[in-house]
């Protein structure tokens, strides 16, 4: 009897630290997908709220993975009617299946409820405080080895359009 009872709790440890290890293994996995150069919408409500106006907005968001689960990025808004643009620096993680944005003006912003597949990056932007903010949907537009070797670089973009706004972040 003793012996089963030994061999049911290996059994129940090994499948809870099997099911506990997949729920890493996932986190891996999307950090590992999410680096990379995504471009694309957020909702018009998000531009507003940012820069008291909506229309024309794109963004462009890189992930650069400094370890496993996160990394450093950018993040940048253009406005191409206008020209005006604005871009930010932010630390990021996947934990538990949400993506958390650490920008460095002290803003946070968490994503639930998002789909990677296929070169798409959809989902829903809370804030800190798990306040729905908006939808976005981005196309993965290039990686940072492509991205850096010729296809096109942050610095040529960021240098070649006139500042028509004060740049927050990095000069």
């Amino acid at each position: 009897m003793k012996k089963r009872i030994l061999s049911f709790a290996g059994l129940l440890l090994t499948a809870v630290l099997t099911l506990s290890l997949t729920s890493c293994d996932k986190d891996y996995e999307e950090a590992n997908y999410l680096e990379g150069v995504w471009q694309g919408y957020i909702s018009k409500d998000y531009y507003y709220s940012r820069y008291t106006y909506s229309e024309n907005w794109v963004t462009e968001i890189q992930f650069y993975r400094r370890d496993a689960y996160g990394g450093t990025g950018r993040e940048m808004d253009y406005d191409d009617y206008t020209g005006i643009y604005n871009y930010i620096t932010f630390d990021w993680e996947v934990n538990h299946g949400n993506v958390y944005l650490y920008y460095n003006d002290g803003s946070s912003f968490q994503i639930w409820n998002y789909r990677l597949h296929d070169g798409y990056f959809y989902g829903e932007l809370h804030d800190r405080y798990g306040d729905y903010i908006a939808d976005f949907q981005l196309v993965k537009v290039g990686n940072w080895y492509s991205y850096n070797n010729g296809w096109r670089t942050w610095d040529d973009w960021y240098y070649s359009k006139e500042q028509k706004q004060v740049v927050e972040g990095e000069e």
